[in-house]
């Protein structure tokens, strides 16, 4: 699916397919495969930071979009957070940035 309108690929890995429990942060994780052809966790502040960077944000240098946008979509924060008031799609980023530990 395509990532907030900017043509990044988004795909979702089921980790023990059709097993329980099937949700994100769990078993169920997100990664983005961006323009020069990596696959990233969804969630990691590096990448999303820079992914915002080179989106409309970054064409304009609105630092405090840039910052909005990063806050939208990292692990710690926003509703796509890996937290217990988010929806856990940015769990893939938590777990690498926390050293492979899910400490949620």
């Amino acid at each position: 699916m395509p990532l907030g309108g900017y043509g990044l690929t988004c795909f979702i890995l089921d980790v023990n397919g059709e097993k329980k429990p099937n949700k994100f942060g769990r078993d169920v994780f997100a990664f983005v495969l961006t323009d020069d052809g990596l696959v990233t966790p969804f969630g990691s502040r590096a990448v999303i930071s820079k992914w915002c960077r080179d989106t409309g944000c970054g064409n304009s240098g609105n630092e405090q979009c840039i910052q909005n946008c990063t806050n939208t979509y990292v692990w710690d924060a926003g509703s796509n957070s890996c937290t217990e008031s988010g929806n856990g799609f940015g769990c893939a980023g938590r777990i690498i940035e926390k050293g492979w530990k899910m400490d949620y």
